[in-house]
């Protein structure tokens, strides 16, 4: 194996590794802004809804607060979130059972795997002012955040392993020109080795052959 070889497959491992840090390093940062994203949002839904109830409880009737609370039911699917009402007449528990949503995201299956945080639900139940019990339950489906993420990281990772190939080929054309000189040398020492006393090397480009050349 030639050193040239054993060279170039060192730091080759070394780009490997780098790669995989990066890569590690990347798609960790994504799950993170993924998990923030459907918290955040889901929180912040939350919050708006109340005081929108709020408002109409100091304002109006319980009839305009119910009106609000079917209107915000009877809305179509929302970026990143999935708004469900629930209703009952009697005073029994009514939390529906817990549901991960469908991760419909265009992302390959294991990318998908590695950044979808833990299912986030955020529940309200109002009791006072209305005619029936009434939930209502923001359930986050990452699914756009996590194509978003993918088209983010996509763009990333095709940066690091544009800039390892693009390394990894400089340092191999490099490498080659940088011990030509070597071959050179080894026919000088074939000549002394057959009696050419008088055979002499060139100069070399790098001090270190040139050295070798004069001797």
């Amino acid at each position: 194996m030639s050193l040239r070889f054993r060279l170039n497959m060192l730091i080759t491992l070394l780009f490997a590794l780098i790669l995989l840090a990066g890569s590690f390093y990347v798609i960790n940062n994504a799950k993170t802004a993924v998990k923030e994203e459907m918290q955040s949002v889901s929180k912040l839904t939350l919050q708006l809804i109340e005081i929108a109830l709020m408002s109409n409880t100091a304002s109006s009737t319980s009839e305009t607060q119910q009106s609000v609370l079917e209107s915000i039911a009877n809305l179509e699917s929302t970026r990143h979130l999935e708004i469900e009402l629930y209703k009952t007449g009697n005073k029994g528990s009514m939390v529906p059972v817990k549901i991960i949503p469908t991760i419909d995201a265009q992302a390959p299956e294991w990318f998908i795997r590695m950044v979808k945080p833990q299912p986030v639900e955020y529940r309200r139940v109002f009791r006072e002012s209305l005619t029936a019990y009434t939930e209502i339950l923001i359930r986050a489906n990452p699914s756009d955040e996590i194509t978003e993420v993918l088209n983010e990281s996509r763009g990333v990772l095709g940066l690091l392993v544009l800039f390892a190939v693009l390394a990894n080929i400089l340092v191999y054309i490099s490498l080659g020109r940088g011990l030509a000189p070597i071959e050179s040398i080894l026919k000088g020492l074939d000549g002394i080795e057959q009696g050419e006393y008088q055979r002499r090397l060139p100069r070399f480009k790098y001090p270190e052959f040139s050295r070798i050349s004069e001797k």
